[in-house]
């Protein structure tokens, strides 16, 4: 394809800016809301090492999130009667009717987003991002993979 088409094409889809989109979620994947919600689902105790791994985050933002969630009465923190160097984390009541708030406004928004675009465009936007991401994966192409370190001159 012509790089001119390309460049209209990369133009149509940053016009878009499905970057918004993706950064909400990951940035609420990765907060307070997320642990919440984690708990929540989960139902039962966890330790501060299976949170750090599950959110993919480091311990110091794993703890700056807990101190938070502990001073708003989210969460409680223990340490393990067994093993005092595990920390063991579980929501409060008070936490529990945010997490049931959170899911059902999640939910709502989901719906309407779901609702606004098609069900029918939502498969289509499934079956192109997968198709996007399986090319790039098996050929494992991209830019950033590209060696910048030397000069060119």
């Amino acid at each position: 394809m012509e790089r001119e088409k390309i460049n209209t094409y990369l133009n149509k889809i940053n016009e878009c800016h499905p970057e918004k989109a993706f950064e909400a979620i990951n940035d609420a994947r990765r907060g307070m809301v997320y642990v919440i919600g984690y708990l929540y689902r989960e139902k039962r105790e966890i330790t501060f090492n299976e949170l750090s791994k599950k959110l993919d985050v480091s311990t110091a933002r794993i703890t700056k999130l807990l101190q938070k969630l502990v001073a708003k009465g989210y969460i409680n923190k223990r340490q393990d009667k067994n093993d005092k160097r595990k920390i063991i984390i579980s929501l409060t009541d008070r936490g529990n009717e945010i997490a049931k708030s959170i899911e059902e406004k999640f939910y709502e928004t989901i719906s309407d987003v779901i609702d606004y675009i098609g069900i029918d465009d939502i498969n289509k936007f499934i079956e192109i991002t997968t198709k996007i991401s399986n090319y790039l994966d098996q050929n494992q192409k991209c830019i950033f993979d590209l060696d910048i370190s030397s000069k060119v001159v």
